[in-house]
């Protein structure tokens, strides 16, 4: 299969170049995360509305889709 990857196409090292093309400049670092790029999420806008919003469908057993954007 032919392909062209846009921006550096670098093919020996697909993941490196892929990645660096989508803007990440350390690629080591991005791969091997740790502690501390955690994010504390109590501290997300409107988190308790979105879990309780989860809960209330979960116990009804509604169809939930999961969007990811």
């Amino acid at each position: 299969m032919k392909y062209i990857l846009i921006g550096n196409n670098n093919t020996n090292n697909i993941k490196h170049t892929i990645l660096q093309n989508r803007g990440i400049t350390d690629v080591k670092k991005y791969l091997e995360l740790n502690s501390n790029c955690l994010y504390d999420y109590s501290l997300l806008d409107n988190i308790n509305e979105g879990v309780k919003c989860l809960t209330k469908h979960i116990e009804n057993k509604s169809k939930i889709h999961i969007i990811v954007d």
